[in-house]
C-alpha cells in the first residue's frame, strides 16, 4: 500500500511540474534572436530603411513587453545618419497593441539623431536604457545629436504612456547639454 501511495504522489508531482512547464512555455512569445519578429513571425516593423539595436523591456503590471529600436525611416540621406527611436507594445499573449510599425519615442524629422547605441565592445542590451513606469508604459534615456552634427550631444528622457503616446514632444525632455565638443554626455549619465 505504501509503494502504491508513493507512486501515486510521484505521478501527481510529475503532472504538476509538466503543467507548470507548459504554462510558462506558452507565455514566452518573444523571439529575441530575430530582432523584428515575434515567435509567430509577425513583423514588429516593416518600415523602409534600417531598424536596428532592439531592446525588450517587460511591461508592469500587465505582463506585456515593449520592443524598442533605433529607426531610420525618416532619414533623408542614404547612410542612416539621422535616426529616431520607435517602440511597439505587445500584450502577454504576443498581440500587437500600438500602431503598425511602432510609435515614435523620440524623433526630430528636420535634423538630428536620437540613439542609445554607441559603437563599443560592450553589449548594449545589458545596459538599462529603458524601464517600465509600472502603469503599462515606459521611460527611456538616450542621446540627441540634433544641435550641431554630432558635436553638442544632449541627454534626453521620454515617457511613453500605456496607450503609446509620448509625454514630451519632439526629441524628448532634455536632461543635460554637453558644453564641450564631442563630450558624449549621454554615456556619462
Amino acid at each position: 500500500y505504501k509503494i502504491f501511495k508513493i507512486l501515486q504522489m510521484k505521478k501527481i508531482f510529475t503532472l504538476l511540474f509538466l503543467s507548470i512547464s507548459f504554462l510558462s512555455l506558452s507565455a514566452q512569445w518573444s523571439n529575441t534572436t530575430n530582432q523584428f519578429y515575434d515567435s509567430l513571425h509577425t513583423p514588429v516593423s516593416t518600415a523602409l530603411k534600417a531598424q536596428q539595436h532592439p531592446i525588450v523591456v517587460k511591461s508592469y503590471p500587465d505582463s506585456g513587453y515593449f520592443v524598442i529600436w533605433e529607426d531610420f525611416r525618416n532619414d533623408p540621406g542614404a547612410y542612416n545618419a539621422n535616426g529616431d527611436i520607435y517602440a511597439q507594445k505587445y500584450d502577454k499573449n504576443g498581440n500587437q497593441l500600438w500602431a503598425n510599425n511602432g510609435v515614435p519615442v523620440a524623433n526630430d524629422i528636420k535634423n538630428g539623431n536620437q540613439h542609445y547605441y554607441y559603437s563599443s565592445n560592450q553589449d548594449y542590451r545589458n545596459r538599462s536604457y529603458a524601464a517600465t513606469d509600472s502603469a503599462g508604459g515606459f521611460y527611456i534615456t538616450y542621446a540627441d545629436d540634433s544641435v550641431t552634427n554630432y558635436v553638442w550631444e544632449r541627454a534626453c528622457v521620454q515617457h511613453i504612456c500605456n496607450n503609446g503616446s509620448a509625454v514630451f514632444p519632439g526629441v524628448g525632455y532634455i536632461v543635460a547639454n554637453s558644453i564641450n565638443a564631442k563630450l558624449h554626455v549621454a554615456t556619462k549619465l
